[in-house]
């Protein structure tokens, strides 16, 4: 093969490829699209269009997922957050995940990240083990 035809196949490689990605986005949405519940005026689905529909005094986040958990992960099914944020906004049993990743475990107190364990069916640790242990610097009650 010649240079140039070894380049014509990585060129049409290349806009296949690119090609295959985005139809791959559109089926994502798609799938995605199709699982959303549909609008209700009762339940949780009522609830959360009541929210929708609100100019403002909201329920708190905390309520709105104890209330309509079930409707707001089929709207974002990825929540990403601190193990503090899943004690201050998650009520224990109001919402439950199949999969936590702790990314930057080393930086994680494994007592801090209980709350969002018990919340989840199957739990990824990523960490390196030349990441520096978890800083006490902000731990108002330690004074070590």
């Amino acid at each position: 093969m010649t240079d140039r035809t070894t380049r014509k196949h990585i060129g049409e490689f290349r806009e296949l490829d690119r090609g295959r990605l985005r139809l791959s986005r559109h089926r994502v949405l798609t799938s995605h699209f199709t699982g959303l519940p549909q609008s209700a005026g009762v339940g949780p689905a009522g609830i959360m269009k009541g929210e929708l529909e609100r100019k403002r005094g909201h329920r708190t986040v905390r309520r709105l997922l104890k209330d309509a958990g079930t409707i707001v992960q089929a709207i974002k099914p990825v929540f990403m957050m601190s193990p503090l944020s899943v004690a201050q906004f998650l009520e224990p049993g109001a919402v439950e995940f199949d999969l936590l990743v702790v990314d930057e475990a080393s930086q994680v107190q494994p007592v801090d990240a209980l709350g969002a364990i018990a919340r989840c069916r199957q739990i990824v640790v990523v960490g390196d083990s030349r990441q520096l242990p978890p800083t006490r610097f902000f731990r108002a009650h330690d004074h070590r």
